[in-house]
């Protein structure tokens, strides 16, 4: 069985500034899944798609709450994979 990982990347857009012709927008950012599909995201090479991981967001703040989010769900997962493998090789011992 093959196994792919993955990495998160931080995809950030720093808006525009008023441009003529274009309704004006502030920076935002999302929280990505590297190597996945759903996102467009502009880069130098051509558009790139990322699945979000969390929502936009347009303030440091709101990004430093995703982060958090995020950490918060990861150690959720390290705890049920820790119970889980403390069960497993429990059950294997006996």
């Amino acid at each position: 069985m093959i196994m792919k990982t993955f990495n998160l990347q931080l995809i950030s857009f720093p808006g525009n500034r008023g441009n003529k012709n274009e309704l004006s927008y502030g920076p935002r950012s999302y929280i990505c899944v590297g190597s996945r599909t759903k996102i467009k995201c502009p880069s130098k090479k051509s558009d790139v798609e990322r699945d979000a991981l969390s929502h936009e967001c347009v303030t440091s703040r709101e990004l430093e709450e995703e982060v958090d989010r995020l950490i918060e769900e990861l150690q959720h997962i390290k705890k049920q994979g820790r119970k889980f493998f403390e069960k497993e090789h429990k059950l294997r011992n006996i």
